[in-house]
C-alpha cells in the first residue's frame, strides 16, 4: 500500500509566494463565473419580469450567491425592482423574501 502525504509532502519544500498562489487558486476554482447575456436574452427576461409583476405569476430564477461561490435557484413572484441598489425582490412560495442583485442573475425562466 501506498501511504503518500499528498500536499503536505511538498509545501515544506515551496516558497510562501507559491503556497499564497495555490490558496488563490483553489479558492478561484470554487466560484461560479458570470454570465453574459445577449440582447434577445434580455429582451425575454424583461417580458417575463414585467409578467410576473402584473399578473402575480411564478417565475424560476437561477442566481449566483455569495460572491459566486455557488448557484441558487428559486422559485416565486417579483414584487418589487429597486433600479438605485439594482436587485429584485423575489417573494418565494414559502414567503420568503430574497433580494437579487441584477448581476447575479444567470437564467430567468417560466416553470414547466
Amino acid at each position: 500500500m501506498l501511504r503518500d502525504r499528498g500536499r503536505i509532502k511538498w509545501t515544506a519544500m515551496m516558497l510562501p509566494e507559491h503556497v499564497k498562489m495555490l490558496r488563490e487558486w483553489q479558492q478561484e476554482e470554487g466560484r461560479v463565473k458570470a454570465v453574459e447575456v445577449d440582447e434577445q436574452q434580455l429582451e425575454e427576461w424583461h417580458y417575463t419580469i414585467a409578467e410576473s409583476m402584473v399578473a402575480s405569476t411564478l417565475i424560476r430564477i437561477r442566481f449566483t450567491e455569495h460572491e459566486g461561490r455557488g448557484a441558487q435557484e428559486v422559485l416565486g413572484v417579483i414584487h418589487h425592482i429597486d433600479l438605485n441598489r439594482r436587485m429584485f425582490k423575489l417573494v418565494t412560495e414559502k414567503e420568503l423574501t430574497i433580494w437579487i442583485p441584477f448581476q447575479d442573475i444567470q437564467t430567468i425562466s417560466q416553470p414547466e
